[in-house]
């Protein structure tokens, strides 16, 4: 039996989800800095997600513990005649489905802002710079390294671009530890509230608020996107290059001509070996920004 809902605001588009107590509690965690006081006018839409096979077990909790049990999403988008019909997905798992939260492809943030996978951080000039590279090349890792140099991390897993005003939007989710990252942070990450799950290639995951990780750093506004760099990982020693952007797959309903007309023209190609440690890619990263 569902026994309440919560409210939350995504770059301008006002969200209601209902679900069971402890679904609520946990989104409020996923989703802590998007908390919004409920809309007087109706939200622009309304989520309902529940654990079908076992709601007790909880719609997070089966997201994270990857147990295959089928979880479902109701969605309803309000429009100028009232609310749409409908739309129900069941899933097992999270692979292929789209996430109502944030409503990237079920607003009309499909139409105004492109979203790619990677860090989104403040250098200490004021420039906006995008770390991109395959999962598990350390893109984390490194952001907080220079984060105690004097960065600002503004979104630490998803790229938001606001192809109307060209700035990178900040995007509060939890954090991600994970390998020595995490066994290095592991006494005070203990302390503060974190959520587990598990990676078939890294491990261990724990999950950690923004706020909680970076409690110096009390807000995080919209950045210019000057700065685009690559991160990879290979065999030899430590190099960078300066190459033309490639083609980027945004997922967003934007024309692609207006996006790329917002990202930078030069991408930083930055490679470090295998086993290089957060400080040494971050060294790297830097090096790159100066030559």
């Amino acid at each position: 039996m569902k026994v309440g809902y919560v409210d939350f605001n995504f770059f301008g588009q006002s969200v209601r989800m209902s679900g069971e107590e402890h679904d609520l509690v946990d989104a409020r965690f996923f989703y802590s800095g998007h908390l919004a006081i409920p809309d007087a006018d109706a939200p622009d839409l309304l989520v309902d997600i529940s654990c079908c096979d076992l709601p007790r077990r909880g719609f997070f909790t089966s997201l994270l513990a990857k147990d295959r049990l089928r979880k479902r999403i109701r969605l309803s988008a309000r429009t100028e005649e009232g609310w749409g019909e409908p739309r129900t997905t069941e899933f097992t798992s999270w692979s292929g489905v789209s996430s109502p939260l944030p409503p990237f492809r079920d607003s009309s943030l499909w139409r105004r802002v492109a979203t790619y996978s990677g860090t989104t951080m403040t250098m200490p000039d004021g420039r906006g710079m995008v770390i991109t590279g395959n999962n598990y090349v350390g893109k984390t890792a490194t952001s907080l390294q220079l984060y105690e140099r004097g960065y600002g991390l503004i979104s630490d897993s998803v790229v938001v671009l606001d192809s109307e005003s060209g700035e990178l939007l900040p995007y509060l989710s939890p954090i991600g530890y994970r390998r020595e990252n995490l066994r290095r942070n592991y006494d005070w990450i203990s302390t503060v509230p974190h959520r587990e799950t598990i990676s078939p290639d890294t491990g261990l995951v724990v999950l950690v608020r923004p706020e909680d990780a970076l409690p110096e750093q009390s807000e995080r506004d919209p950045v210019p996107f000057d700065v685009l760099v690559h991160l990879r990982r290979a065999g030899g020693e430590s190099s960078s290059t300066v190459l033309s952007t490639p083609d980027i797959g945004w997922y967003t309903g934007v024309p692609r001509n207006v996006v790329d007309s917002l990202v930078p023209q030069n991408i930083h190609a930055v490679t470090v070996p295998e086993n290089a440690p957060p400080d040494e890619v971050a060294d790297q990263i830097e090096k790159a920004m100066a030559s």
